[in-house]
């Protein structure tokens, strides 16, 4: 009897820590980054509006009180698997930008992401800048 005890909490023992170290592999495996990019991002807040057409550059252009701009990015999968997009930024245009903050792409799949900015009435005249920081993961479902 004591021999079946043991060999039953050894399988049971093995178990636990095979299904253990399968799902550390798996968090390992869906925290892997693919791809990570910074786009400067900059916007006036000013009494004359304007605009940038710069397409490389997250710029937003004049924008005066209570009025808003947008711009859009394109997010591609070129892998064979799901990935997820996760944006941030940085600096201080970081409180006037509105965007999601994860995607999800299918394998081969494109996406349009807008990213907007609105003034508030009691905002500042100045320049605001950062950093948009867009990290590209592999996603496991």
């Amino acid at each position: 009897m004591e021999k079946s005890k043991i060999i039953f909490y050894s399988v049971i023992f093995m178990f636990v820590l095979s299904l253990l170290l399968f799902l550390i592999a798996l968090y390992i495996n869906s925290n892997v980054i693919l791809e990570r990019r910074e786009i400067p991002a900059t916007l006036i807040v000013g009494d004359t509006a304007g605009f940038d057409v710069n397409d490389s550059l997250l710029t937003f252009g004049v924008i005066t009180y209570g009025t808003s701009s947008q711009k859009t990015l394109i997010a591609e999968n070129n892998y064979d698997f799901p990935i997820r997009f996760e944006f941030s930024v940085k600096g201080n245009i970081t409180q006037f930008l509105i965007f999601d903050k994860v995607i999800y792409l299918e394998g081969g799949e494109k996406k349009s992401v807008s990213i907007s900015t609105i003034i508030p009435s009691n905002e500042e005249y100045g320049i605001y800048s950062g950093t948009m920081i867009i990290i590209i993961k592999k996603d496991l479902f």
